[in-house]
């Protein structure tokens, strides 16, 4: 058992991812239309989840403007924008909410030793409420719903907390539950126990209360998928818890109706958030036994899991007397002041831890577990046939995930987060010990690979298109030179038409000439009466004349009908 230490503050938070379907600006859009089914005193319906905006007038946050902003709206109206990653709300009645409607969420009772069958009267409970709830959606698909739980600020010990972070950490339990919902109502429910009757019929009940159904309940409006999930146990968990209460002597609700009960699945477990400061009982310091408590109060396991020497080298010690742990199941900042320091730890760390530490832990959660869906998606959406990754629409989808992975590394992977350096020291620590950097070596190196083969196929590829685009471009310059003595050809047999009309033109040129020539003739000796008469009494010159002509014509006559001859015979 070790030593008991006092809880003197506490912050206990839980976390439940889950991924969605549907575009990011609908579901966004579905966050904002939710409304309370009735009505306030004014007529109004009052608006289920408000922004968390950039000017918050909460706390004063140490980190850095762009990251506070990261996932937070600046206004009331405005669409979110595009530079941002996600966004986040909490439920009206939030103690951080804008308007401090001083209101909680869910007033219940805790029964750390559950209620035995046998008992004749309900044994000590703790009084515990939900005082903040939030919702967180992202681009990528992924979603945190996370909430806050107040317990008793006295009288609770180290183990009792111990013990109280392994019950609650289970939201789908089969067995009977240890919470109860305190509910004041004119209308009796299908089941529960009746406390005490009030005025005007009104009774109030306690009623079995399963933090898996409830949390299923705030975001049934989504088309949600847990990243941690089984089978419906609410069913029975109603019918133990309510055969627990069967032997006690106060009026009860024997016919248990689960008729309503929705059949889906649930979320199996939340990430735990623990910031506690204790009072040490003895004044000597145990730190084995620190030690050990810090190790099952961090995840949230019963004694019976065992701590190991190695795990000491884990926690980290930023001061003489704080420490952190962090693993997959949660992170946990626990301290024991002393004297000079006691206000600081118990008042002023406590709003740091829900403005500042909460804030990067999400953060690093945010990228752990986008790396998972995306180890997710190549797992289920890359084909594991070899060769397969070369396919068009296989290769663009590769593509497609190794921009969307590295945009995601891009924007979400900074290491300095505040001026506040043990600030920066703690989310540097968280993302150390769930393994970020090697979660993003394992998720990119395969997809690197993959990115280089393809990068080797279009190279490969495209200097096949520039060989294939050389020959096309030498089979269209033969084709050219082809055509083009072709063409030459075809000129060619155009000459020798034009020659041969032209030699017909020029017979009928040689013909009116030796027509004319003998008529020119005949002028000199009209006497004559025929053609030899006239040619013997011609005289010298006009012979010699008359013999040029003949040699002009005759070698005309031959170039004309050689011509025509060709052309025939080229049937042109």
């Amino acid at each position: 058992m070790g030593n008991l230490y006092d809880v003197n503050s506490a912050c206990l938070r839980y976390i439940v991812p889950f991924k969605y379907l549907g575009t990011f600006e609908n579901t966004v859009s579905k966050v904002e239309a939710q409304q309370e089914k009735e009505p306030n005193k004014q007529g109004e319906y009052q608006r289920l989840w408000e922004r968390r905006k950039s000017t918050s007038n909460g706390p004063e946050s140490d980190l850095y403007g762009y990251v506070r902003n990261e996932y937070r709206f600046d206004n009331d109206i405005d669409t979110l924008a595009e530079e941002k990653t996600g966004c986040e709300w909490l439920f009206w009645k939030s103690v951080e909410a804008e308007g401090k409607k001083g209101k909680k969420i869910k007033e219940l009772l805790y029964y750390p030793d559950g209620i035995k069958k046998d008992s004749s009267e309900l044994p000590k409970a703790w009084n515990v409420s939900i005082t903040n709830l939030g919702l967180m959606i992202f681009r990528n698909g992924l979603g945190f719903v996370w909430y806050e739980i107040e317990i008793p600020k006295n009288g609770v010990d180290s183990n009792e907390l111990k013990h109280f972070q392994n019950m609650i950490r289970e939201l789908n339990r089969g067995e009977a539950s240890a919470l109860w919902e305190k509910r004041i109502s004119d209308i009796e429910p299908y089941f529960g126990l009746v406390l005490e009757e009030k005025t005007d019929n009104y009774k109030a009940y306690m009623i079995p209360f399963l933090l898996g159904y409830w949390v299923n309940d705030i975001v049934s409006f989504l088309d949600v998928t847990y990243l941690a999930e089984r089978k419906n146990s609410y069913e029975s968990m109603i019918k133990k818890s309510m055969q627990s209460v069967s032997g006690l002597p106060n009026e009860k609700i024997n016919n248990v109706n689960t008729s309503n009960v929705v059949t889906c699945n649930l979320p199996d477990k939340a990430i735990l958030f623990t910031y506690a400061s204790f009072g040490s009982r003895t004044a000597e310091e145990d730190l084995e036994n620190k030690y050990s408590l810090i190790f099952h109060i961090t995840n949230g396991y019963k004694d019976s899991y065992h701590f190991s020497s190695e795990v000491k080298s884990e926690i980290k010690r930023p001061f003489d007397n704080a420490f952190w742990y962090a693993t997959q199941e949660g992170a946990a900042y626990l301290s024991w002041p002393v004297a000079d320091n006691k206000e600081v730890f118990d008042n002023l760390i406590p709003s740091k831890v829900r403005t500042d530490y909460f804030a990067l832990y999400l953060k690093v959660l945010y990228q752990s577990f986008s790396l998972l869906i995306y180890a997710e998606k190549i797992q289920t959406e890359i084909s594991a046939v070899n060769g397969k990754y070369l396919i068009e629409p296989l290769d663009k989808r590769i593509t497609e995930l190794f921009g969307e992975i590295n945009l995601f590394l891009t924007k979400s992977m900074a290491t300095s987060v505040s001026h506040i350096h043990h600030q920066s020291e703690f989310y540097v620590y968280l993302k150390e010990q769930l393994r970020v950097h090697d979660d993003v070596k394992s998720v990119t190196s395969g997809l690197n690979a993959l990115d280089i083969l393809q990068r080797e196929q279009r190279q490969r590829e495209e200097s096949k298109r520039v060989q294939e685009a050389w020959q096309e471009e030498q089979r269209r310059d033969r084709e050219a030179q082809e055509e083009r003595a072709k063409r030459e050809e075809r000129e060619k047999k155009s000459d020798g038409k034009i020659q041969a009309i032209m030699g017909l033109f020029a017979l009928l040129g040689i013909s009116s000439a030796l027509v004319d020539c003998f008529d020119f003739i005949g002028k000199f000796d009209p006497k004559n009466g025929d053609f030899w008469d006239l040619v013997c009494s011609t005289q010298g010159w006009e012979i010699a004349f008359f013999i040029v002509i003949g040699v002009i014509s005759a070698i005309a006559i031959v170039v004309s009908v050689k011509a025509i001859i060709d052309a025939f015979k080229n049937r042109d």
